[in-house]
């Protein structure tokens, strides 16, 4: 791949069980967009969601924070990948590369499906994808609330329980 940097994550949402508006609550202290394709009816949401950077994140990185958000949406009952007889999150895991493309936003062929919204309120921030050291067997990022740790059945896992570690200027409290 020729990619260099990433300033944003991209993801694809086609046919899931998972709403456009659940998505925020998965993520409550990181600045998200989240929009309609083309193609998006409520029967059959097809959607994308972007969390952008701080700072420049190799594709490496990238690969690796995308696969820990992977095992939130796992953690959040959701299954990724088409497992039958689980929630299906509806994401597309073809898309992981850093190299993918997607078309910008868009009004929905019905124009009545459409929205765009910008979760930008006073709490969430956006992704420092440096707020916490890379190591060799999984990443910790913190997520504002949002902890990505080891789990023990998994390389990488995030858990929304915990709130040790996190930055002062991030936390509640």
């Amino acid at each position: 791949s020729n990619i260099v940097e990433m300033r944003n994550l991209w993801m694809d949402f086609e046919n899931g069980d998972l709403e456009p508006e659940e998505i925020s609550d998965l993520f409550p202290r990181i600045r998200l967009l989240v929009f309609n394709t083309y193609n998006h009816t409520k029967e059959k949401p097809r959607f994308r969601v972007v969390i952008p950077f701080d700072e420049p994140l190799s594709p490496d990185y990238y690969v690796r924070l995308y696969d820990n958000i992977i095992e939130k949406i796992k953690d959040a009952g959701y299954s990724v990948g088409g497992r039958k007889g689980h929630r299906r999150s509806g994401l597309d895991r073809s898309k992981k590369a850093p190299n993918s493309l997607f078309y910008l936003p868009c009004q929905a062929q019905d124009p009545a499906q459409s929205f765009f919204k910008d979760y930008n309120d006073d709490k969430r921030e956006s992704l420092d994808p440096f707020s916490a050291p890379f190591n060799t067997s999984a990443v910790d990022l913190r997520l504002g609330n949002e902890i990505l740790v080891p789990k023990s059945t998994a390389p990488t896992q995030i858990d929304l329980t915990k709130k040790s570690g996190i930055p002062k200027h991030l936390s509640d409290t």
